[in-house]
């Protein structure tokens, strides 16, 4: 579960020629040289976070996955601005219900 969400958050959106619309804009931030505002990057961050987690229910949705494959919730915990990147604190919870932590530390913005 945790590697499928992570795939989808960190994938750009519009990369998969066969699946134009998975992944998120998120993906395309990193290394992006987007420094000036931090609220606006996190509200991304929360807004791929929603992006990836409704794609990851879709393909749950199939009824196949065990709960603790299958995603609950994703929220964002923690976004902590560093000098020339961010890092974040993702809290995943599957069906089972189980909380999995998710740390993206080091994203670079330059």
């Amino acid at each position: 579960l945790v590697n499928r969400w992570a795939k989808t958050f960190m994938t750009p959106k519009g990369s998969d020629l066969l699946h134009p619309d998975y992944g998120t804009e998120f993906g395309d931030l990193a290394g992006s040289n987007i420094v000036s505002d931090y609220t606006e990057l996190q509200d991304t961050a929360i807004m791929s976070i929603d992006d990836a987690s409704d794609q990851v229910r879709d393909q749950d949705a199939t009824g196949l996955l065990d709960a603790n494959e299958s995603l609950e919730s994703a929220e964002l915990v923690k976004f902590v601005p560093l000098q020339d990147g961010f890092d974040l604190w993702v809290l995943l919870v599957n069906k089972a219900p189980q909380s999995l932590p998710l740390k993206l530390t080091l994203m670079a913005t330059r």
